[in-house]
């Protein structure tokens, strides 16, 4: 377990210090065009309709986090002013920024108060922490006009490490599992892990008790996730231990199944939204058309108006 240096302890700075520099790689960016390589004219089909009902109007949309050009590449939307805050996404994708673009930070936006009506993103906000969720959405209704709106839509499983740091700052101890071959997560709040233990010896014995306790306290724990949640290093010992935990008789009396990690984001911007001011005016699921195959068939729509 993670070693708590407070209350609200999270998941560590220098894990989060990584996480928000690998963003700016423009590598990641490889991966999601294989992802997303399927979906394309089932997402400018989708665009087209959300931008009708939410940006029907003539003025610019600017979008947030830009990445390599992906969004405005399938809507073809000439209004949208693409932005970005990392300077390598921008060198390596030169040519994928035609036209209008802005070097802006999605924390500190440079544009004035109420001057935007369209503001957009695309898997962008699912990579933010809370405090830096709580900022964006404050420049967000900095900016906005009244009656102006922000669109999120995420396609994309959200950052895991966002979500993990979400957990340990309720005090539950992440442990994951797999299903049908996707990766969830049960939790155990701290407070319980004694009770846990005491369980698990009088089940299995003493040895068994031991190993998860030295699983779950090794304070390399969160790195060990970390590994099995980008396929790295030898988990297979881990893992091994964390489906012996699993599969214990008795044991959802102390674990608790959570949502997958989309919905625990549905309710996180839906949530940041509101604290800020801003009007939701959807946050649902909407399926892709015409789509067979592939790893995507939905996208999360979180529509906020001011």
């Amino acid at each position: 377990m993670i070693r708590e240096s407070g209350k609200h302890a999270g998941v560590p700075e220098e894990y989060k210090t990584l996480t928000k520099a690998s963003w700016g790689d423009p590598r990641h960016f490889d991966r999601f065009r294989k992802v997303r390589a399927e979906t394309t004219e089932s997402m400018k089909s989708l665009c087209a309709k959300l931008f009708e009902q939410f940006f029907n109007n003539q003025e610019p949309i600017i979008e947030l986090g830009a990445g390599d050009g992906a969004l405005k590449s399938i809507t073809q939307d000439s209004r949208i002013i693409e932005t970005e805050n990392s300077e390598a996404i921008f060198r390596s994708n030169n040519r994928l920024y035609e036209g209008n673009r802005v070097r802006a930070d999605a924390l500190k936006l440079p544009f004035g108060d109420e001057s935007l009506a369209n503001v957009l993103s695309l898997a962008s906000f699912d990579t933010l922490f809370d405090d830096d969720l709580a900022t964006a959405f404050s420049e967000l209704r900095r900016v906005l006009k009244p009656g102006g709106r922000f669109l999120h839509l995420l396609d994309l499983r959200p950052n895991s490490l966002v979500i993990l740091d979400q957990f340990m700052k309720m005090g539950k101890i992440p442990i994951p599992y797999l299903d049908q071959g996707n990766m969830r997560y049960y939790t155990i709040h701290r407070s319980r892990l004694n009770e846990l233990f005491e369980y698990i010896n009088r089940k299995e014995g003493a040895q068994f008790a031991q190993n998860i306790r030295e699983n779950l306290e090794d304070p390399t724990y969160i790195h060990q996730l970390i590994l099995l949640e980008h396929g790295g290093g030898d988990q297979e010992g881990f893992w091994r231990i964390i489906e012996e935990l699993s599969s214990l008789a008795g044991i959802t009396r102390y674990l608790r199944a959570e949502p997958a990690f989309i919905d625990i984001f549905k309710d996180s911007i839906g949530q940041a939204g509101k604290k800020a001011g801003l009007r939701i005016l959807q946050n649902t699921y909407r399926d892709l058309e015409g789509l067979r195959t592939g790893a995507i068939k939905k996208v999360l729509v979180s529509a906020f108006e001011k």
